[in-house]
């Protein structure tokens, strides 16, 4: 009864589970996307993805686009769109032969730049959990928010992967009615009570920092290391900014990955603070890359933390690991799946 229930809430959307994972299982190579907009007849990275055969496909956010975003508690543009997504049949190939993990940003979590203010949030959580068949034993359908971790591998062999919630809890921003180049939408904010990720998601994130890993990735929907635009990001949040980067540090790991989407374009940025160096790959889009109307502007934009060039054409991220000399590539590939930009660092 109760199944049956749910699908009458979430119709016409309907699960899309994907290729189990083991705990044992070392991941030599690993997959990250963001951005995809369903309604856009352009699909083909995903059999591209499925070709590339990684052991994980991360799912970083904007998985779906709303054909319209409404104030609507009954979510139908979102339910919609992932009806749409469900019935894609490369994507359907991708989910039988790849495990995915997922996580929301704004447009599929409710609408742009959405916040903890949000007041059907549950709802999209709920229809979330849903969508992505979240086992019932997963601790994210007991608490608000769908931040969440992984354990893969072995001894020796051990990747961590966090995947945080920056839109559940997150407080607003800051906006500018005067937009300048690197002030384009928002100004941080310097206001201490606010919060990018909540006190209960902090405390979790301590605790996650605390277990031991021979490599540990983050993934935030929003860039964490950029500072020179104004569109969200944790720089928007400046001292939440320093909080997380200061915790990780704080971890010992001598490398930290970030693994962000968001903006429809790709880069590649690091920072380095005590004896840990960070290292972001942004991805972003699969198919939606920036419009030509904004692309002038989004090449202009100033990055101090930024190596490399960047990436305006679609395309998904991947990261290579060479576990016995401790050797990482971070690449971001095209729709063929071609290297177009690639970086090593040790770990």
């Amino acid at each position: 009864m109760f199944l049956f229930f749910a699908f009458l809430v979430h119709e016409p959307s309907i699960t899309m589970p994907s290729k189990a994972s083991t705990p044992d299982q070392i991941v030599t190579r690993l997959a990250f996307g963001s951005c995809f907009n369903p309604m856009l007849d352009r699909d083909e990275i995903f059999e591209t993805i499925a070709n590339y055969g990684p052991d994980l496909f991360l799912m970083c956010g904007d998985n779906v686009y709303q054909e319209r975003e409404e104030d609507d508690p009954e979510l139908v543009q979102l339910r919609n769109a992932y009806h749409a997504l469900a019935n894609n049949r490369r994507f359907a190939h991708l989910r039988e032969t790849v495990s995915l993990a997922v996580m929301w940003d704004d447009h599929d979590y409710g609408f742009n730049d959405a916040d903890g203010s949000w007041p059907y949030k549950a709802q999209s959580e709920a229809l979330f959990e849903h969508v992505w068949a979240i086992p019932e034993q997963d601790p994210r359908l007991g608490r608000p928010g769908i931040y969440t971790s992984m354990f893969l591998g072995e001894a020796k062999k051990m990747l961590q992967i966090i995947m945080l919630d920056t839109r559940y809890f997150r407080s607003s921003l800051k906006a500018t009615d005067e937009p300048l180049p690197g002030k384009e939408r928002y100004l941080p904010d310097d206001d201490p009570n606010k919060t990018m990720l909540g006190a209960d998601q902090w405390a979790w994130l301590h605790e996650q920092l605390r277990q031991p890993a021979d490599l540990r990735i983050i993934v935030s929907s929003v860039q964490v290391l950029p500072v020179g635009h104004g569109f969200e990001c944790w720089q928007m949040l400046p001292i939440e900014r320093a909080k997380l980067l200061g915790m990780l540090a704080e971890s010992g790991d001598k490398l930290i990955v970030l693994l962000t989407g968001d903006r429809h374009f790709a880069g590649y940025y690091r920072e380095k603070r005590s004896q840990t160096t960070f290292v972001e790959l942004t991805s972003s889009a699969l198919n939606y890359p920036i419009t030509d109307d904004r692309l002038a502007s989004a090449k202009a934009q100033h990055e101090p933390m930024e190596i490399n060039q960047r990436f305006f054409g679609a395309n998904f991220g991947s990261l290579e690991m060479d576990w016995q000399n401790r050797l990482l590539k971070l690449q971001l590939r095209d729709t063929q799946g071609t290297v177009v930009r690639e970086e090593q660092v040790h770990y």
